[in-house]
């Protein structure tokens, strides 16, 4: 309705332009917030899930895994030993 155009319109140029429907844009910005909370800070999971608009940890570990390809603790661990390197 802001754009003035119709769903599908607005959905098949948000595509175009972005390479992602809206949904998966969404999905895609909240696992990059996902990784920078994980990665630079050491609040519970669930709290960041909460933080991003999951209902449930267990359907954003599921949801981070598959577009992450490791769990949210595995991550946290991957980037905290690598921090602790440098």
């Amino acid at each position: 309705e802001r754009c003035h155009l119709t769903e599908r319109t607005f959905i098949r140029r948000f595509q175009k332009a972005t390479g992602l429907n809206p949904s998966e844009y969404v999905r895609q910005v909240r696992m990059t917030k996902a990784r920078d909370a994980l990665q630079l800070g050491d609040r519970p999971i669930s709290q960041i899930a909460a933080e991003l608009g999951y209902d449930d940890a267990s359907s954003f570990r599921k949801a981070f895994h598959s577009i992450v390809g490791m769990t949210p603790t595995d991550y946290r661990e991957h980037f905290r030993a690598k921090r602790l390197k440098d």
